[in-house]
């Protein structure tokens, strides 16, 4: 048997055979990426799921430890002064535009800011002395310098330590005040019918976010602040940490000016009425009371401003014909 003459008549590929394995190759490609990019959503869906739900049970085992108190040095998303010692009403940095549109990176995501309608709040003595109960005395504020904003800030640098005192600003959900003394307003993204908001329920809470410096990762009851997966690849902020939505303060309530909500079921709290935004015929209604809460009763937020569970996209302001 000549094996030479018989490896030399064996057949290759032509070029049209080459040609149709790269069409097959190339359809394929394009029927199983768009299932993959499918896939990785979900993934990623269900990652921030179990750091929201996870998140919680560290601080709540973090309270079990430490008398109920929070966990300490939380991020502030405001800047600092000079000395690190205070914030000025106007430093908070929130975004300019949508996070699809925008060019450069800003300090915070505009949905965070859209969906949780983040207001300067400026804390009065007794707020912060009800702050400093819970175990929060000293915040570090946000300042990241490739911000666009920050340049034309004067501040020394990003993670000043801020004793929480009167005077000191914070971000509150839906309205806030303007000096320790003054009343709360709502936000003008937040002051009549139709305006919308992702979670009502925490509607005049501050957000304090958990960072490298939270007493969780010092404690060593995380090793490590956790990352949203939406942010990992971003392009559009910096911050991207999970954040703490405090209770909501009794002396808060004592600040609250001429709120556009009233006492309807006359049980000595304010309340309003939102329903689905996207689902205003048969329309799920939901009433809200605007109440004091106990240190144990947070919630855990992501960089985007969802939380756990939410059944409905955004809810709206409702009328339902006997005030707000």
């Amino acid at each position: 048997m000549n094996i030479l003459k018989t490896v030399s008549n064996k057949k290759g590929f032509t070029m049209l055979e080459l040609l149709w394995v790269l069409v097959i190759i190339g359809f394929l490609t394009a029927m199983i990426a768009p299932r993959l990019g499918g896939v990785s959503q979900k993934a990623e869906a269900k990652v921030n799921e179990a750091n929201l739900k996870d998140t919680k049970k560290c601080v709540e085992t973090f309270q079990q430890d430490f008398s109920g108190d929070l966990p300490d040095k939380l991020i502030n998303l405001m800047l600092a002064d000079d000395d690190g010692i205070a914030a000025a009403a106007g430093d908070c940095i929130k975004p300019d535009v949508e996070d699809v549109t925008i060019d450069g990176m800003e300090s915070i995501s505009n949905d965070f800011n859209d969906r949780c309608i983040l207001t300067e709040h400026v804390l009065s003595a007794d707020e912060a002395t009800e702050l400093r109960a819970m175990g929060i005395s000293e915040v570090l504020s946000w300042n990241h310098p490739d911000d666009p904003n920050y340049v034309a800030a004067t501040h020394a640098n990003r993670f000043d330590r801020v004793d929480v005192a009167a005077g000191v600003v914070v971000l509150m959900i839906g309205g806030g005040a303007a000096d320790p003394t003054a009343a709360i307003t709502p936000d003008t993204g937040f002051d009549g019918l139709g305006e919308d908001i992702g979670n009502p329920e925490w509607l005049y809470r501050i957000v304090l976010g958990i960072g490298q410096d939270c007493g969780m990762v010092s404690e060593y009851y995380i090793e490590a602040a956790p990352l949203c997966p939406d942010g990992l690849n971003n392009r559009q902020y910096f911050y991207n940490y999970y954040g703490i939505v405090l209770p909501r303060l009794a002396k808060t309530l004592d600040r609250f000016g001429a709120l556009t909500f009233d006492d309807d079921d006359l049980d000595g709290y304010l309340d309003f009425d939102v329903i689905d935004r996207d689902d205003t015929t048969s329309g799920q209604v939901k009433r809200v009371q605007l109440k004091d809460m106990t240190a144990s009763q947070f919630d855990i937020v992501n960089a985007t401003g969802h939380g756990r569970q939410e059944d409905v996209k955004f809810w709206r302001l409702y009328n339902d014909g006997d005030g707000l």
